[in-house]
C-alpha cells in the first residue's frame, strides 16, 4: 500500500505567518511552497542549495531574494535544509504513528501533560488567597483596599447637593412615613410638614445638606433631626404650674 501524502489545507498557508511576511516577496514564496512539499516527500532535512534550486525546481533567486530565503531556514550542521515548522508537524505526525501501532497513547502521558501544564499555568485569585505566605498577594489586596477606601471617601467629600425645594419634595413625598414619623414622635403630622420646611431650610442655611449621598442618606439625617425637633418648644422665660386646678403662668423674669 501505497504511503499516504500529508494533509494540506490552503487556509493554513494563506494565513500563515510566513505568508504573511513574504508578499512583498512573491518568487521567495513560491519557493518555501516548493521546499514544503520536498521535506514532507523525505520526512528529513534536505541536501540544497541555489544550485539546486535551479536544477530541480528551475527556480532563480536575486541575491536579495536568496538572502530572504535564508531566514526561514535552518541549516544543520551537515549542510542540509530544514524547516522549523515542518520538524514539528513530522515529530507529532511520527509519535502518533508509534503509538498508534502500540494500541494508543501510553498511560500516563496525559496525567503527566496536564500536571505539567498546571505548572506552568498562573495560580488562580482563589489558590493565592488560601496561601498565606504570599507576601505579593498580600501587598496587592492591601492596595486594593486602600483604593477602594479612597474611592470611598472622595465620594462622600463630594456629596449631592439638596436645595431646599428638592429636600422638601423628596420629604412630602412620602405619606406613608409622614404618618410613621407622626405616630413615633406623637405630633400630628401638620407639625411633621412644618419640620420638613423647618430641616430643610436649617440645613440649607449651615450647608450640611450638601454632604448627603443619595436620598436614603437625606431621610436618615431628618428622622435623627426629627427626634430632637418634632415636639414645640415652649418659651424659656417662663413655666407653667397649676393652681385649682387651672394652669397661670408664672414669669420667670418678673420682679
Amino acid at each position: 500500500m501505497a504511503q499516504l501524502g500529508y494533509t494540506w489545507y490552503p487556509q493554513d498557508w494563506w494565513t500563515s505567518e510566513t505568508f504573511k511576511r513574504l508578499k512583498r516577496f512573491p518568487m521567495v514564496r513560491y519557493t518555501i511552497r516548493e521546499l514544503f512539499d520536498l521535506m514532507y516527500k523525505e520526512g528529513a532535512p534536505v541536501k540544497m542549495n541555489r544550485e539546486y534550486l535551479e536544477d530541480d525546481f528551475n527556480i532563480i533567486l536575486t541575491d536579495q531574494d536568496y538572502e530572504k530565503l535564508l531566514e526561514f531556514i535552518t541549516i544543520t550542521e551537515d549542510g542540509l535544509w530544514w524547516i522549523d515548522s515542518i520538524r514539528k508537524r513530522l515529530t507529532k505526525a511520527e509519535s502518533s504513528r508509534e503509538n498508534g501501532k502500540n494500541g494508543g497513547r501510553p498511560k500516563g502521558v496525559k496525567n503527566s501533560q496536564k500536571i505539567e501544564e498546571k505548572k506552568t499555568q498562573k495560580p488562580s485569585e482563589k489558590t493565592q488567597a488560601n496561601n498565606l505566605k504570599n507576601p505579593p498577594l498580600e501587598i496587592e489586596i492591601e492596595r486594593e483596599k486602600k483604593e477602594k477606601l479612597n474611592r470611598k471617601e472622595i465620594e462622600v467629600e463630594s456629596g449631592k447637593k439638596f436645595p431646599p425645594e428638592t429636600t422638601r419634595n423628596i420629604l412630602f413625598s412620602k405619606p406613608i412615613s409622614i404618618n410613621q414619623w407622626s405616630m413615633k414622635n406623637k405630633v400630628d403630622e401638620n407639625r411633621i410638614k412644618e419640620c420638613i420646611i423647618e430641616f430643610s431650610e436649617f440645613k440649607e442655611r449651615t450647608g450640611e445638606n450638601q454632604k448627603w449621598q443619595n436620598e436614603a442618606d437625606l431621610i436618615k439625617n431628618f428622622e435623627f433631626w426629627l427626634n430632637s425637633n418634632a415636639k414645640e418648644k415652649k418659651p424659656e422665660n417662663f413655666t407653667s404650674k397649676t393652681f385649682s386646678n387651672e394652669p397661670k403662668e408664672i414669669f420667670r423674669n418678673r420682679k
